[in-house]
């Protein structure tokens, strides 16, 4: 699959980030919950995602209703994605894993939507994923720690894939 079908793929998949409330407010918090990366490498399955214009949680159990509700394990937040460097403005997308902290074997790797991949110039990782593989809109990679006040001249608001990772 060519680089332009994945992202038409990954933005079909993400329109609710993009669609307004009923309110007609904007939403401001979203959450997106994926399995961990398949060892072959390719993207971590996205397993539900949802935004929301009242909160993370409220955004997080709209996108993990139907496996909360079947009483599998919740997800561990694993990556958040801020609006601004130094992380000011909050955070525009958060990453729940569903397969435990990383390390282990557990990786996840997200192909972020437009509506993220063009702002996002910080991020920061939790329960353990504490590195991080991001991919440019050129396609080209940096290795980087987390957290990360800023993710540099070719990344600050062109991440478009992100590989979590402990060390």
């Amino acid at each position: 699959m060519h680089r332009r079908d994945v992202q038409r793929h990954c933005e079909g998949h993400d329109a609710p980030a993009a669609q307004a409330s009923p309110s007609g407010a904007s939403p401001r918090y979203c959450a997106v919950v994926v399995g961990r990366a398949p060892d072959t490498g390719g993207q971590s399955p996205v397993l539900g995602q949802a935004c929301s214009t009242e909160s993370r949680e409220d955004a997080l159990a709209h996108a993990d209703g139907t496996r909360r509700s079947s009483g599998l394990r919740a997800p561990l937040l694993v990556l958040e994605q801020y609006r601004d460097t130094n992380y000011r403005d909050g955070v525009i997308n958060s990453l729940y894993g569903t397969d435990g902290p990383c390390g282990n074997g557990v990786t996840y790797t997200r192909i972020n939507p437009a509506n993220v991949a063009l702002h996002v110039p910080s991020m920061k990782g939790y329960n353990n994923c504490n590195k991080a593989v991001l991919t440019d809109l050129a396609g080209l990679r940096k290795n980087i720690d987390l957290p990360a006040p800023t993710l540099g001249l070719l990344y600050n608001d062109m991440t478009d894939i992100v590989d979590v990772s402990n060390g």
